[in-house]
């Protein structure tokens, strides 16, 4: 299906940016978790990627940050805050973490707004 193909091809594409560093993917990818689009809903690494793209200066990121918060548990924002903490750019040619993470923290409820 060149669909499917295309969809697969361009999440590729959001989590190699977000894993390198770039503010507008890791924002777009806590997007994603906060709303099981493309994904399966997991608010810890929605938390995660929000708090990466607002510690690099995405305005938007903060408030969506704030948002996904209000609806986790203590011991989830603080997971997710060490997730971002231990968080390191990938380099060109590195396998992409992300499937790691996701497989180390179990999903949560997807944020309703």
């Amino acid at each position: 299906m060149p669909s499917e193909r295309r969809r697969r091809s361009s999440m590729h594409e959001i989590v190699h940016a977000a894993e390198s560093g770039a503010p507008e993917a890791q924002f777009r990818l806590g997007l994603m978790y906060s709303s099981g689009h493309q994904v399966a809903p997991n608010l810890v690494l929605a938390h995660k990627w929000f708090n990466l793209a607002a510690a690099a200066g995405y305005e938007a990121a903060r408030e969506y940050r704030g948002a996904v918060a209000a609806t986790m548990s203590e011991a989830e924002v603080a997971t997710a805050q060490r997730l971002a903490h231990e968080w390191r750019p990938a380099e060109v040619g590195t396998a992409i973490r992300s499937r790691a993470t996701l497989a180390a923290v179990s999903p949560t409820v997807a944020l309703h707004r």
